[in-house]
C-alpha cells in the first residue's frame, strides 16, 4: 500500500500562545516577572496597611473617652 501525503487537514492546528510575544529585545525571565509582582503586591499592601491605620485612629477618635 502506498502512502497518501499529508494533506492540510491531517495536521490540527497548534495551540494559541496564551500571551503576547513581547516587540523586540529579549523576553523577560519569570522569575523577574514574579519578582515585579511580588514588589508591586507588597506596595499595595503596604498602602492598604496606612489606611487602615489611619482609619483606625479616626475611629478611635470618634468614640467616647472611657473612664
Amino acid at each position: 500500500m502506498i502512502p497518501r501525503p499529508r494533506g492540510p487537514g491531517d495536521v490540527p492546528p497548534g495551540p494559541e500562545e496564551p500571551i503576547p510575544r513581547p516587540q523586540g529585545g529579549e523576553p523577560l525571565s519569570l522569575v523577574f516577572q514574579a519578582m515585579e509582582e511580588i514588589d508591586g503586591l507588597k506596595r499595595t499592601l503596604e498602602g492598604l496597611v496606612r489606611r487602615i491605620e489611619a482609619l483606625e485612629h479616626r475611629v478611635a477618635s470618634l468614640e467616647p473617652a472611657k473612664a
